[in-house]
């Protein structure tokens, strides 16, 4: 037997991989999960001012993730970036022009 549940319009599901979130952290796995989700695009558009160093790349400073991960507070999503990084799962650059 299936069971749905109803989830209304303007709520947002969030989704993460359980063996990131055992390694860092649920918020982070989330947060890397959004950050996976854009790169993608941005790989899909092959944008050539989103490549850099042989990588594609998104922009999000702790201040909008704090905006869309309304839970989290700057500080915490910080961390949780930097455990990332730590963790090799996530690299950061500065392409500013």
């Amino acid at each position: 037997m299936k069971t749905k549940i109803p989830v209304p319009k303007d709520k947002v599901k969030m989704l993460f991989d359980p063996l990131v979130a055992r390694s860092v952290g649920t918020d982070a796995a989330i947060i890397l999960q959004n950050i996976e989700y854009w790169v993608t695009r941005k790989e899909k558009e092959a944008s050539d001012s989103n490549f850099h160093d042989g990588h594609y790349w998104t922009y999000n400073s702790s201040r909008r993730f704090a905006e869309i991960f309304d839970w989290m507070h700057e500080r915490k999503i910080a961390r949780c970036l930097q455990k990332l990084e730590d963790k090799k799962l996530l690299i950061s650059g500065n392409y500013n022009k």
